[in-house]
């Protein structure tokens, strides 16, 4: 059953770790730069910059997420016998996808 080798749910699972990583790395450059501290203390050449930095973090954690919670849903249709559980599950990824 699980000697099916690397399906669509581990490339989901791979997927959302790179995103996580990328995610991670631009929120901390971001605080670096002045993300967290008052406008009014951060010189204002760089807020742009900072904002920029974490709208796209921001935006890469959602797909991240998105993708973390497709990979468990082919997970668990894997696991699953039953035909009917089987379509509930394809379904949940589907959903998730829209």
């Amino acid at each position: 059953m699980f000697s099916d080798g690397f399906g669509i749910g581990d490339a989901f699972v791979s997927g959302s770790t790179v995103l996580t990583v990328v995610q991670s790395v631009l929120s901390i450059a971001a605080t670096g730069e002045g993300l967290g501290k008052s406008f009014d203390t951060s010189p204002k050449d760089i807020h742009d910059w900072v904002q920029q930095r974490f709208y796209a973090a921001q935006l890469l954690f959602t797909i991240a997420l998105g993708l973390s919670k497709m990979a468990i849903g082919l997970f668990l249709r894997r696991l699953t016998p039953d035909v009917q559980q089987r379509k509930l599950f394809l379904g949940s990824v589907g959903i998730l996808a829209v």
